[in-house]
């Protein structure tokens, strides 16, 4: 079995770096497929020569002593060339699959680990068809590398069975193999650009069919299925033509292959008839010529395939390094890779166990706007552009390094990111969920099994144990479902009773993205995951935009409540949200124009102070009136 953990590519900048990579990882395999591959092709090429002795020594004296024992080396032959093929084949399939391998998850886990990056840097078609339909190219080149280098070894012997008949078909044959191969690997080079532009394309296809899953509702919402279908068809259509153009040519190369090999078959055999005829050869000596004359053919097939698969390996290869050297926005490649070590990806239990880091209790600054959130309040963050009320929270998040906040005098960019994100906690409008078990998409640090009836005795003795008891030890198997509890108050306070209805409860399923969910609920969902991972520090962007008046009332109320005594900042223009804040922050363009609690920035618009009154009017605009 091959180990995840041996597998990871350093994410260098290069495709050559990227590709020694892979080669240090897979030479072992090669090098020993090689050496089988050398001997099963060599003892192949010498085949024909043992039948051209057994025909001569047939024609002279039958079946006796002589050509018993060049039957028996012929039978020799034969067992050679099977142990050398299935050596071969299983460590040429050990190579490709394990570059392959190493190509799907260094990629992967890369994507993942630079996080927004990615997505701002590269399609989604782009990453899609570079983790699935690029790795079998890479990884086939390091399959076909052994036959090349084996066919290669097999045209020098067949070379030099050649001399021993006639130097001048020897010659005929050293010339004419590298001459064909040097036609064929001219002609390889439009498939390459073929193979690049096809692959673009094929990207760009990938991209629409994503887009189309997320925003299939909005698209019928607003009757844009058919504009999206004229876009895709086109689309689709430059890729079938791409195609076309590299199989016509695929086509003739694999047509114009054995012309010229067929050519060179025919014109080494014209010159061993016409020495056959002279007496220069014997019949066998004849027969075998044509025999490793014919055989010929296969190496130079192999020259061929090595190139056509070098060509796709370079697309890929160069596809892979451009993501490969994409930079995270916030913390560095090295930071977050070791995030990933052992205890480290899980914060299984936080919600009820963690102790406060004083670092996080103290106050947090905005370095762009000069704003300052009071710790363990309830801030409201407004502007007439809701993206510079969102793009303040992503500085206090550190979600890109060049531009985040500041806590307690010290800058977010300096500390280590692990213990940033174990802090703040940054939720936006529009949750990504992943398809699941609606406990474990919004507990995903649980890390419980299913609940199943046969825990229900611990799970009872468990609820049943005296006060304080989810501080106090309890029987381990007991703790995924104490979560249950804390998972169905999460919630509740987000007003998801209905989301439990629609699936099932917390066994049941939700589908990819929460497809199978209305907008509110997706809403609903992912602030009851950021409610239960209850991070010192949480910051929240427009968390009830797609919600009813009377269920955002309910929800801030529950909100007020649950996050009592730690700092909370709220993005919203809501002013039944900014009703139940401590203090409300109005930005202009670069600065804060004006700040206090609801009721005071009424007051001071009642007064005529400029930024008080541009904050009623912004949540005029939701409200309908202050």
């Amino acid at each position: 079995m091959f180990k995840v953990k041996n597998l990871r590519l350093d994410p260098l900048a290069t495709d050559t770096s990227i590709g020694g990579q892979l080669w240090r990882g897979s030479r072992r395999y090669v090098i020993i497929a090689t050496a089988a591959y050398s001997v099963r092709a060599v003892s192949t090429a010498l085949t024909p020569l043992v039948m051209g002795r057994v025909i001569d020594a047939g024609l002279e004296a039958g079946l006796t002593g002589p050509v018993l024992r060049e039957l028996g080396l012929l039978t020799l032959l034969l067992a050679t060339f099977l142990i050398g093929f299935i050596i071969s084949k299983a460590c040429q399939m050990r190579a490709d699959i394990g570059a392959g391998f190493r190509c799907t998850t260094s990629t992967h886990s890369h994507i993942t680990r630079i996080g927004a990056a990615a997505g701002q840097r590269h399609s989604t078609g782009e990453m899609v068809t570079t983790i699935s339909a690029d790795p079998p190219r890479i990884g086939g080149l390091f399959r076909i590398l052994p036959e090349f280098i084996g066919g290669l070894i097999a045209f020098l012997v067949v070379t030099a069975i050649a001399f021993s008949y006639s130097p001048t078909i020897g010659l005929t044959v050293a010339i004419g193999g590298p001459l064909v191969a040097l036609v064929t690997s001219k002609l390889v080079i439009p498939f390459e650009k073929m193979t690049a532009a096809a692959r673009a394309e094929a990207g760009i296809l990938s991209a629409l069919g994503t887009d189309t899953v997320t925003g299939l509702r909005v698209l019928r919402g607003i009757g844009g299925e058919g504009e999206f279908t004229a876009s895709y068809r086109a689309q689709s259509q430059k890729v079938r033509r791409a195609g076309n153009r590299i199989a016509r040519y695929i086509s003739w190369l694999e047509g114009l292959e054995p012309a010229l090999s067929g050519a060179f078959i025919v014109l080494v055999s014209y010159l061993g008839a016409r020495a056959t005829l002279a007496g220069q050869m014997t019949a066998g000596d004849f027969a075998a010529l044509f025999g490793v004359t014919v055989y010929l053919k296969l190496p130079l097939t192999i020259i061929i395939v090595t190139l056509l698969n070098r060509a796709g390996y370079r697309v890929g290869l160069a596809r892979m390094a451009a993501i490969m050297a994409t930079e995270p926005d916030a913390g560095s490649r090295a930071e977050r890779e070791a995030d990933e070590g052992p205890g480290r990806a899980t914060t299984s239990g936080r919600a009820y166990r963690s102790e406060p880091d004083p670092l996080f209790t103290a106050e947090l600054t905005d370095p762009f706007t000069g704003a300052t959130i009071s710790p363990g309040r309830l801030t409201g963050i407004v502007s007439a552009d809701p993206a510079h009320s969102t793009a303040l929270l992503t500085r206090l998040a550190r979600l890109d390094d060049s531009c985040a906040g500041r806590i307690g005098g010290l800058n977010l960019a300096d500390l280590e990111l692990t213990r940033v994100r174990e802090n703040i906690l940054f939720a936006s409008a529009n949750a990504e969920l992943f398809a699941g078990q609606l406990r474990a998409v919004v507990d995903p640090w649980g890390g419980h099994p299913l609940h199943v009836p046969e825990h229900a005795e611990v799970l009872r003795a468990a609820r049943e144990a005296p006060s304080g008891s989810l501080i106090a030890p309890f029987p381990p198997e007991a703790e995924p479902y104490m979560r249950d509890d804390l998972i169905l108050s999460a919630l509740a306070d987000a007003e998801g009773r209905d989301i439990l209805d629609s699936v099932g409860g917390l066994d049941g399923h939700i589908t990819e993205k929460g497809l199978s969910l209305s907008g509110g609920q997706r809403q609903r969902l992912g602030l009851a995951r950021a409610l239960l991972a209850d991070p010192h520090v949480l910051l929240l962007a427009d968390p009830t935009s797609a919600l009813d008046s009377h269920t955002e009332d309910r929800i801030t109320t529950r909100l007020a409540r649950r996050r009592a005594g730690r700092t909370t900042v709220v993005a919203s223009s809501s002013p039944l949200v900014l009703a139940r804040m401590d203090d409300i922050i109005v930005l202009g363009e670069r600065d804060i124009i004006a700040r206090g609690s609801h009721t005071e920035l009424l007051a001071q618009a009642r007064d005529g102070e400029a930024g008080a009154i541009t904050y009623t009017k912004i949540i005029a605009r939701l409200g309908g009136g202050a």
